[in-house]
């Protein structure tokens, strides 16, 4: 079909261009139009030849929907991809289908199908299209100009129709068949568009008082009768209802519901589609807004009005923005540089560089001073200013203090937060964490286990149940987060992850040594406990180093030793200098006698 759509417009243009050159009488320039014309025709049969170029009008992707591996491996030229149950073939120049298991199941014998969808595919022999089922039963006959695969049970067909006066000129009408392949729709229209909800646009070319033609459009049901006449320059899609006609291609507007019935006169400059049971209509240069009987419930008065979204719609005067209801009531004056839509009861507004939020009633319930506000989630809005971030609730109220350098809007109860805390030595560590609608910071140790953190106090929290008081100084997981450590009354002690103490709190400092080890000091003195709040040594030496080759230096007075991860000495305090173990050995120095220990402590 599109070979000879392409030939019969070479054939247009030759005729053209050489009546033109015998008018002329260029009789060189007529030999070389013959050669150019005969080249080209060479050219369009080789094209055709070749291997297919896809056209299906369903997924117009045809290169994509080759399959490479059957290709090689069957005997077709090409396989294309499986859609649905059947995929197509093509050998010898025609088309056909196999089923899931490369069996044939229509043998290739059209000049060009589609995919199956819903049953059904679109084929072609000899330019003349119809309708086929995965049996390849003919449902619809052959013998249609064009087919389109069926919209809500009709599928709109086009005939050929040639003008008396001119046998190259072709004029084509549309009707629609059902997927019986009987005619319900006469091919009577020069234009038509699929079936949506019931109801198609159609159209017929008139000739205007002056004689210029043009289209006049009109709808029709699936049964083919005229909801309404063909009379209008333009029908528009339907929207809530309703759909936006002219009669004059643009200069009027007006609306018709889905019988036909126009619900306002076709009077407007400008009109918009339905939404939230208004549509915006302009007379005269200014706006206003019709309900769905063609009744004006917003006065024609503004110079920009905007789609109603909800309950509200914005409207802008002198470069300042305002509300209106759906009655038309001012919400609020036209006095924000900026606004945002209204969600769930509230908007965003903006005046002199600052946001703040307005509620349904047009009540700033905060004032107009943040940089940064988002719209509510969870009744909770994320606001911004000089880089920190907090939450307002839905009166306007900080519940959330503006201490985060980073936030996220609430889900689930919980907001994601970054934020900074000190660790026990006193330096700021950032974290991800998050606040719940309380305000309470929750600092994840793992999937169910949180330390909480309200105001200047921390406690712990298990599966949103809060397992201890929020009265400790700080908590912090340790490395391994099979233990907590917390700081109460300038103490320190460990808690299991229920929050229940392990050790007193009794220790001035504490430090990871290692996975499973924690130096810890008191009255200046260090020693060694583990996770489970187990003491591994006393508290009696002036310093611990880290352990190397699990041996740790440790030091009392001027002395030092070494210790395992058990807390056993391994050779006495006795060594004036000592080294990291390296490679099974240390080198320490007695009495300025300088020897190399193994890792059993003994001197070599």
């Amino acid at each position: 079909m599109q070979k000879n759509n392409t030939l019969f417009y070479l054939h247009q243009v030759f005729a053209y261009v050489l009546h033109s050159l015998f008018a002329f009488g260029h009789k060189l320039i007529i030999l070389l139009a013959l050669l150019w014309f005969v080249a080209l025709l060479g050219c369009s049969t080789k094209t055709s030849n070749q291997s297919p170029v896809d056209s299906t009008k369903t997924s117009g992707k045809a290169a994509l929907q080759v399959d490479q591996e059957m290709t090689q491996k069957l005997k077709y030229e090409v396989v294309y991809k499986h859609q649905g149950e059947l995929a197509r073939v093509f050998f010898k120049g025609k088309y056909g289908f196999i089923d899931q298991q490369n069996k044939e199941v229509i043998k290739p014998s059209y000049d060009w199908a589609s995919d199956f969808e819903g049953g059904l595919a679109i084929v072609n022999i000899n330019n003349q299209e119809g309708l086929i089922d995965t049996q390849g039963k003919v449902v619809v006959p052959i013998e249609f100009r064009s087919i389109d695969m069926p919209s809500e049970g009709l599928a709109r067909i086009s005939v050929e129709i040639k003008d008396n006066k001119d046998s190259l000129v072709k004029h084509y009408l549309w009707g629609f068949v059902d997927t019986k392949g009987e005619i319900v729709v006469s091919a009577t229209y020069d234009y038509a568009e699929s079936f949506k909800q019931g109801l198609a646009k159609v159209a017929q070319t008139r000739k205007d008082e002056q004689g210029y033609t043009q289209k006049v459009f009109g709808l029709i049901d699936r049964e083919g009768q005229a909801v309404t006449s063909l009379k209008y320059g333009f029908i528009g899609d339907f929207h809530g209802g309703f759909a936006l006609v002219s009669l004059d291609n643009g200069q009027y507007w007006g609306f018709i519901d889905r019988q036909g019935k126009e619900i306002t006169p076709v009077q407007y400059d400008e009109v918009r589609d339905f939404k939230n049971n208004r549509a915006l209509v302009k007379k005269d240069g200014y706006w206003g807004a019709i309900d769905s009987t063609g009744r004006i419930r917003v006065n024609l008065k503004y110079p920009t009005l905007e789609d109603f979204k909800g309950r509200f719609a914005r409207y802008f005067v002198y470069n300042k923005y305002g509300f209106i209801d759906q009655q038309g009531n001012m919400l609020t004056p036209a006095k924000y540089d900026q606004t945002l839509d209204f969600s769930q009861g509230f908007a965003q507004v903006k005046k002199d560089g600052k946001w703040g939020v307005i509620n349904q009633f047009g009540k700033e319930i905060t004032a107009l001073k943040y940089d940064t506000v988002l719209a509510f989630s969870e009744q909770r809005a994320l606001v911004g200013k000089n880089g920190w971030h907090g939450f307002i609730n839905t009166q306007g109220k900080v519940v959330v203090p503006l201490v985060y350098p980073e936030a996220r809007s609430f889900d689930k109860g919980k907001a994601k937060v970054t934020f900074f805390v000190p660790n026990a030595q006193g330096k700021q560590i950032q974290h991800k964490g998050f606040v719940n609608q309380q305000g309470q910071l929750l600092i994840p140790v793992n999937a169910q286990l949180y330390i909480v953190k309200q105001g200047a106090k921390y406690g712990v929290m298990y599966k949103d149940m809060l397992r201890t008081v929020i009265g400790y100084d700080f908590i912090e997981a340790l490395p391994n987060k099979t233990a907590l450590a917390a700081i109460k009354n300038k103490k320190t002690g460990i808690l299991d992850l229920t929050g229940k103490p392990l050790t007193e709190f009794k220790y001035d400092h504490y430090q990871p040594l290692s996975h499973n080890l924690l130096l810890v000091a008191a009255n200046n003195k260090w020693g060694i406990i583990n996770h489970q709040g187990k003491e591994v040594t006393s508290l009696k030496y002036d310093q611990i180093m880290p352990f190397a080759q699990k041996r740790a230096r440790v030091k009392i007075d001027s002395l030092w030793g070494y210790i395992t991860p058990k807390g056993k000495e391994i050779t006495p305090i006795q060594y004036d200098y000592a080294e990291d173990f390296f490679d099974g050995k240390a080198s320490v120095s007695r009495n300025k006698k300088a020897s190399v220990i193994d890792l059993a402590g003994r001197e070599q």
